[in-house]
């Protein structure tokens, strides 16, 4: 067997749902964003084991400028916590979040990013501007999916958030996905 991986770099996904002042749903919308280079050093600092480096925050803020690797932060930045983390598919974490009716008003919302724990940016994306008054609530969800590799291509597979590494040819070790955020070792 060729042991050789075919790692693509980090993805991120932005899922975003607007509801009306009555829960309505009033659009959706699912788009790709920039990964930027303090986001990539906080995945190596993750692994180390550095504090703050988790993801633990969303920021909204106005500036509409494209994203570039070097960005830092976010503009006028109002962040609200990530509420939960789910792990949908292999190697791709979850956040979901919510800016609630009483978030962010009066702010003309150019920008989302993720934020590390120590407040440091993990990702930005930038879309047409959003008026958000105290009649909008904006609940989303951020994929970040580390990377697209085939199975066959490594001799080794992580199957939990606490990184379990479990040798392919373990006959006893079987992985099952009983649902699309938890992962199940029988």
């Amino acid at each position: 067997m060729k042991n050789t991986d075919k790692i693509k770099s980090l993805t991120g996904t932005l899922h975003l749902c607007a509801y009306n002042a009555r829960g309505e749903a009033l659009w959706h919308t699912t788009e790709h964003n920039l990964i930027v280079l303090s986001g990539y050093q906080s995945v190596v600092e993750a692994l180390a084991g550095v504090e703050g480096a988790r993801i633990a925050n969303i920021a909204v803020g106005t500036n509409g400028e494209a994203p570039v690797l070097n960005d830092a932060g976010i503009t006028n930045a109002v962040a609200v916590p990530i509420t939960r983390v789910t792990y949908p598919e292999f190697a791709t974490a979850r956040f979901h979040f919510k800016i609630g009716y009483n978030d962010a008003n009066g702010l003309a919302i150019r920008e989302y990013g993720l934020l590390t724990a120590a407040g440091k940016l993990f990702s930005r994306k930038v879309r047409e501007p959003l008026e958000k008054t105290q009649y909008l609530s904006i609940v989303g969800m951020w994929d970040i999916k580390l990377f697209e590799q085939s199975v066959e291509a490594s001799p080794y597979l992580a199957v939990t958030p606490e990184l379990v590494w479990l040798p392919l040819n373990d006959p006893v070790a079987q992985v099952n996905v009983t649902s699309n955020t938890d992962w199940v070792i029988e």
